[in-house]
């Protein structure tokens, strides 16, 4: 995909959120239907006009920022607009136009998203109708502000610490805050704003918050329309939202519906040899074709499932190397044929194997003594490669190219994909392939927990709403 999620990118959202609230839903729908259009001769603000007409204005990205300048540096200048990136470094209006200058989808997806926002609020309760006028209230538009993401931040940890505590083996109900609640931006009025930091106070005074307590004043808030979690996808063509967690028996229907489809995808191993210190290649990974190498294998797996009447897929990835090291996570991914977003992911083998055992614990035990053997391989395997193998040198020289215009990054990548497949992912797929080969109730049971999970939609989970195609 050529658009990733990134502060920018949600950062832009929370941009054209704005100035759709200031528009209203008419205005916002009349003038953004132009940009929509992607019309490539150039127009008039006048709809009207001739189509010859060549006077006017052409509505791309660069005229998108002239025309709503005034009413964007607003939006920064009484801080309506709050953007803050990775550990909370505020990131500038210009550099976030910037990103979106460069990344087209994203400009057309924002645009989308934020009309039917504006116009399809009351979807979520009625409440939220009133939204669609113009310039509504003092509604603010966050993405990883103090004032309201580090609040729910840290009102997510003091439950997540407190639900520890009630657990015989001294777990926490999440890994992370995104499957409590993906939440990528928050519409937040100053009533709500006021309210959760006074919670947090409180309840850290106190010294516990149970997730209960916390789910049911967020909900109170969005049922009030002073607080709006939005979990945030790409969209292309059509955009919808979707509420989760807000209906428990529905969540559990939808649960009771999520299932193995079949038998996984069909897959090839990885293939190739090699001796460790000096790591040497004995034999290849790859077949050369048109003077590229071209893997003879690979190292993910595919396990169909249905939810809801919608086809999807979990996908299992180790992920090899960070920084030119190697790595040892592994992430199970959920995506669905109907969208072109992820539906969420686990990216631990501890907390991969917790959720795996909920429903089959000597299975969870079996997959995961083949993962252990197996990634111990891979980090002698990888590292001798690195060290001796010539492959720090080819990750030092990044983006340069060889001699048939193959960026030396991807060479190293190529090879410790290999390494990865061969010493890991090749047994592990094999004990994945074997146990889903013909689902029935336990094969169930496993996906229903791995998808609970991923998908946010835990008994612990928060309410959010999901704007997707």
């Amino acid at each position: 995909m050529a658009v990733v999620f990134t502060s920018h990118a949600e950062g832009a959202q929370a941009i054209f959120c704005y100035i759709a609230d200031i528009l209203g839903a008419t205005e916002t729908t009349k003038q953004f239907r132009p940009y929509l259009l992607q019309q490539k001769a150039r127009v008039t603000y006048d709809m009207q006009a001739e189509p010859g007409n060549l006077l006017g204005p052409t509505y791309d990205v660069e005229f998108f920022f002239k025309q709503y300048k005034q009413i964007i540096d607003k939006g920064f200048k009484e801080k309506r607009i709050k953007v803050r990136g990775a550990k909370g470094k505020t990131l500038t209006k210009q550099s976030i136009i910037k990103y979106v200058k460069s990344n087209k989808q994203w400009f057309i997806s924002s645009l989308r998203i934020a009309e039917y926002i504006l116009s399809n609020t009351s979807k979520i309760n009625n409440q939220f109708a009133k939204i669609e006028n113009i310039d509504w209230q003092d509604l603010y538009y966050v993405r990883g502000d103090k004032a309201v993401m580090d609040t729910m931040a840290k009102l997510f940890k003091l439950a997540n610490q407190t639900f520890a505590k009630a657990d015989a083996s001294n777990r926490k109900a999440f890994g992370d805050v995104n499957k409590w609640s993906p939440a990528d931006m928050y519409f937040a009025s100053q009533l709500s704003k006021t309210f959760f930091k006074k919670l947090l106070k409180d309840y850290t005074k106190s010294g516990g918050l149970d997730f209960s307590v916390l789910n049911d004043h967020i909900a109170d808030k969005i049922d009030s329309a002073d607080l709006l979690p939005l979990s945030l996808k790409l969209v292309s063509d059509t955009v919808k939202l979707e509420k989760i967690n807000f209906d428990r028996v529905a969540e559990d229907k939808l649960l009771s519906k999520t299932k193995a489809a079949n038998k996984p995808a069909d897959y090839k191993l990885g293939q190739g040899a090699y001796t460790i210190n000096p790591f040497i290649w004995t034999t290849d990974w790859f077949d050369m074709k048109n003077g590229k190498r071209k893997s003879k294998g690979g190292r993910d797996i595919y396990i169909p499932i249905i939810s809801g009447g919608l086809k999807g897929r979990l996908q299992f990835r180790h992920l090899p190397t960070s920084g030119g090291k190697s790595t040892t996570g592994l992430v199970a991914s959920l995506s669905y044929d109907s969208s072109s977003a992820l539906g969420g992911k686990v990216g631990s083998p501890v907390l991969l194997k917790r959720l795996i055992a909920a429903a089959d614990e000597p299975f969870a035990n079996e997959l995961f003594k083949i993962w252990d053997e197996g990634i111990k391989l891979y980090v002698k395997a990888a590292d001798s490669y690195i060290k001796t193998g010539g492959g720090a040198a080819l990750y030092k020289r990044g983006d340069e190219r060889d001699s048939t215009g193959v960026r030396y990054r991807t060479l190293f990548d190529d090879d410790i994909g290999a390494i990865s497949a061969i010493t890991v992912m090749n047994p592990f797929r094999k004990k994945l392939a074997t146990y889903f080969k013909d689902p029935k109730t336990k094969q169930h049971n496993v996906i229903q927990q791995i998808f609970r999970y991923v998908a946010s939609r835990s008994l612990e989970s928060s309410r959010f709403v999901i704007v997707k195609d």
